[in-house]
């Protein structure tokens, strides 16, 4: 069993808070000393606005820092923001950025620059490039850490959920000692999951689970779950889906599981995202009357819910558990990664999931849940930058493939892919869009 340590959900948190002040306080120390107090200003500016959210005056700042890193002749930084200036988007560029990142060059090139750069085409540019450029940083991160004996827990749990590598952390926590980012109890249960040592992860849960997460498990435990996404397929798998015990759906609203042939007709369990219960209540309330369990995002979500919710509601309803930030490297989880995250805790037979094409389709939304048009692709490709697509695609995908979910045609279509593959089909759906 992995070490632990007695923290409520509360204490990490505000841990992992504390951390990111004194890491952005450090890295702007760093390249003070390293480049001048022009530059680490301008980082440290940037990594505020990063994670605000603040995307316009983010990649104003990026510019700014390119500007003087530029004016420093480096070469091979000049040569990537030059080909960003003319078009970050031109596939002729990108065959010229993907061979000069298998150069030895590319090493020559200090992190936290190449993690500007990676950002920039991240939000505004080339999926592909964010993808191999991600991928050069994880893979130095891992050279660097490989060489510590004192290291970081978060940094290696990140990078086991991005990789797979499930057994190389469980070596690491415990052999190792922890230098930042202290996992909850939490966070040592789900580690206990992802290598299969169940009774150990449970025997955690059931120390931190409250009375609304106890009557959950209750609900899923040794239960068939079928967890559908909102994607059009138009396979009939709807009577598959009503096979199950449980059918969990996000976001649901009235008739959105219609036709009924494709997505089944059963809802016993919906998730709302914090969107739909500051903006769409009223329709949240009707959609939820005959379902049996309502999961929200937060404890503010649920205390508006149980607010608002009438006499005829016979649901029960709780808050679910949110991947800590140590889950994905520079994401935010999605709701099908949230859904996921949550159901795993109690102890379901297996789960299946169904209609999730992890946006790489055509056709994303049901007509019948969402209609889709040009602005709604826009608004996607802008929702996809901003949460990250390539952690939050690999924490489904190791899941799938150690088998620790199972997935309909469409869903394992695209988890069988690599991260590479999933990033052209990004791409060619989204390249054109930036974060707004």
């Amino acid at each position: 069993m992995y070490k632990q340590f007695n923290n409520r959900s509360f204490i990490p948190r505000a841990l992992n808070k504390i951390s990111r002040i004194l890491a952005n306080t450090l890295t702007y120390s760093y390249i003070t000393y390293k480049s001048g107090f022009s530059l680490g200003l301008l980082i440290y500016k940037s990594l505020i606005y990063l994670e605000r959210d603040q995307w316009r005056s983010y990649k104003v700042t990026l510019i700014k820092i390119f500007s003087i890193l530029k004016k420093r002749n480096n070469p091979d930084i000049s040569f990537f923001l030059d080909a960003f200036e003319t078009n970050p988007s031109n596939s002729f560029n990108y065959q010229i950025l993907k061979n000069k990142l298998t150069k030895p060059l590319i090493h020559d090139i200090p992190t936290i620059y190449l993690l500007c750069i990676l950002n920039y085409c991240r939000l505004y540019g080339d999926f592909r490039l964010a993808y191999l450029l991600r991928d050069v940083l994880i893979n130095r991160t891992i050279n660097y850490q490989k060489k510590l004996s004192i290291f970081s827990l978060k940094e290696f749990f990140q990078i086991s959920l991005e990789t797979g590598d499930y057994k190389f952390l469980e070596h690491k926590v415990n052999n190792l000692i922890f230098a930042s980012n202290f996992l909850s109890e939490d966070g040592y249960a789900f580690l206990n999951f992802l290598n299969h040592q169940n009774c150990n992860a449970n025997e955690i849960w059931g120390k931190i689970f409250d009375k609304d997460d106890l009557l959950y498990k209750k609900f899923l435990e040794n239960k068939s779950v079928a967890i559908v996404g909102p994607t059009f397929t138009g396979e009939l798998l709807g009577a598959e889906i009503d096979s199950f015990d449980v059918v969990i759906r996000s976001n649901f609203r009235i008739n959105s599981n219609e036709p009924t042939e494709v997505y089944g007709k059963k809802t016993d369990v919906t998730y709302f995202n914090h969107y739909r219960i500051s903006s769409q209540l009223p329709d949240v309330i009707s959609a939820t009357k005959k379902t049996k369990w309502v999961v929200l995002k937060g404890k503010n979500d649920l205390n508006t819910f149980r607010k608002f919710k009438t006499s005829s509601h016979d649901c029960n309803e709780r808050f679910s558990f949110l991947p800590h930030d140590y889950f994905f490297i520079n994401s935010e989880p999605m709701g099908i990664q949230i859904i996921i995250n949550d159901v795993l805790r109690f102890s379901p037979k297996r789960i299946k999931l169904f209609s999730t094409s992890f946006y790489i389709s055509e056709t994303n939304y049901n007509p019948n849940y969402k209609i889709s048009s040009t602005e709604d692709n826009s608004q996607a490709a802008s929702d996809i930058r901003a949460h990250e697509p390539f952690g939050n695609f690999s924490f489904v995908r190791n899941l799938y493939i150690n088998g620790l979910i199972e997935a309909d045609e469409t869903s394992s279509r695209v988890l069988n892919m690599d991260n590479f593959e999933y990033a052209s089909k990004l791409q060619n759906l989204y390249g054109h869009y930036e974060v707004n």
